[in-house]
């Protein structure tokens, strides 16, 4: 695994799209807004195989990378942020990962 800053975020905001268990058309539009069509294959076919656990410390290692200051900790929670309202609601489901992404990042 070693991923550029596009795939890092793809592989985030997969990880924030399945958090109530369903990937809507719109929230898979959202992602390809900001990265290729590519990169989003490449990462849905890696994500599809991690555990929650995995999941996490990917992002874990890869965060600090990309994203070190505070201000931009606070892009990514935003983009974050945006994904889970993709679909016009905030599920239960989606506000638990939210807290938990929160708390990594």
């Amino acid at each position: 695994m070693n991923w550029n800053q596009e795939e890092f975020i793809a592989y985030l905001l997969i990880y924030a799209s399945y958090a109530d268990g369903v990937f809507l058309p719109s929230e898979r539009q959202l992602i390809l807004e900001k990265i290729n069509n590519d990169s989003f294959h490449k990462i849905m076919s890696e994500s599809a195989g991690d555990s929650d656990e995995v999941k996490i410390e990917k992002i874990k290692a890869h965060e600090g990378i990309y994203y070190p200051t505070h201000a931009q900790k606070q892009e990514l929670l935003y983009l974050i942020k945006k994904q889970f309202l993709a679909d016009g609601n905030f599920s239960d489901e989606e506000k638990v990962l939210w807290d938990r992404l929160v708390e990594i990042l």
